[in-house]
């Protein structure tokens, strides 16, 4: 009898053993998921701060040629489409609108004789 319940107690124990290996092992990979998960998480925010010394150090840099490619835009846009607006507010020499096909109603308000009348 008593070797009867010392097996019991030893297969209990085995079962146990074997359970504690598995939490061991399932452990270490959560603990390999983790440092991962932590790198990738850390490598986003070193770039945010990285960006930022970099716009701190050559922001005035940065901001000077978007200011002056928006100016060359800017130019480019109202040469190729001010001219029109402005030849037909000008008008003939004499004062009179040549064409007012497309000059805005209250343009023609705002200004007498560009056709409005």
């Amino acid at each position: 009898m008593p070797n009867k319940i010392a097996d019991e107690i030893d297969e209990k124990m085995d079962e146990v053993i074997m359970y504690l290996k598995k939490i061991d092992r399932r452990d270490k990979v959560r603990m390999w998921g983790g440092l991962f998960r932590g790198i990738i998480t850390i490598i986003p925010t070193l770039i945010f701060i990285w960006s930022m010394w970099y716009f701190y150090e050559n922001g005035d840099d940065i901001l000077r040629k978007v200011s002056t490619i928006a100016a060359e835009q800017a130019t480019a846009i109202t040469q190729q489409h001010g001219g029109d607006l402005l030849e037909k507010l000008m008008g003939a020499p004499d004062g009179t609108v040549k064409n007012t096909e497309g000059v805005p109603e209250v343009i023609k308000l705002l200004f007498p004789g560009s056709g409005g009348e």
